[in-house]
């Protein structure tokens, strides 16, 4: 079973890297079948259970499952990634009205209780700012899942309208 979180599907990708480094085929025919779902207790619980063999979910979730669930603290972890950007908010670059202030309240959601819940809808603790470098981890993944897997599985980029400006 594989959480995923988003359209950009990095916890398949992730196992399909993992298991293109130990040369082991890809995921479907080293486990025999690989589901999908979009709530991590869904990936956890049959684990538990006996149901599947391995299950790939973010740690966050799985620590919060294992809160809400002490017995759960007997899953072990057999692999880790390294921290993952799947997710960006843009903006224009030039000036509009009030995008400084939008920036403001969207950075500063996590400090009223408001907009905590917001973010729990989103599943995310907090918005960050991130410099270019900050996505030079997640490039790196998404290379070496194109170069291991010769097949391209990241999120479309959409391109601008012609005449619409340069792309960033």
């Amino acid at each position: 079973m594989v959480f995923s979180k988003n359209v950009s599907n990095a916890g398949l990708a992730w196992l399909s890297v993992l298991l293109a480094k130990e040369k082991l085929g890809s995921a479907p025919s080293f486990f025999g079948t690989v589901k999908e779902s979009a709530k991590p207790q869904e990936c956890v619980w049959p684990l538990f259970f006996g149901a599947v063999d391995a299950c790939v979910v973010d740690e966050l979730n799985l620590e919060l499952l294992r809160e809400m669930n002490p017995q759960l603290a007997s899953l072990l972890v057999i692999a880790r990634s390294n921290p993952l950007i799947e997710s960006v908010i843009a903006t224009p670059a030039d000036r509009q009205p009030y995008r400084d202030e939008l920036l403001e309240a969207m950075l500063s959601l996590h400090q009223d209780p408001q907009g905590r819940q917001l973010l729990m809808v989103f599943k995310t603790a907090q918005l960050q700012r991130i410099r270019p470098a900050d996505l030079d981890a997640t490039r790196k993944f998404w290379a070496e899942y194109n170069r291991l897997t010769g097949a391209p599985l990241r999120p479309t980029v959409r391109k601008p309208p012609p005449g619409g400006g340069e792309e960033d």
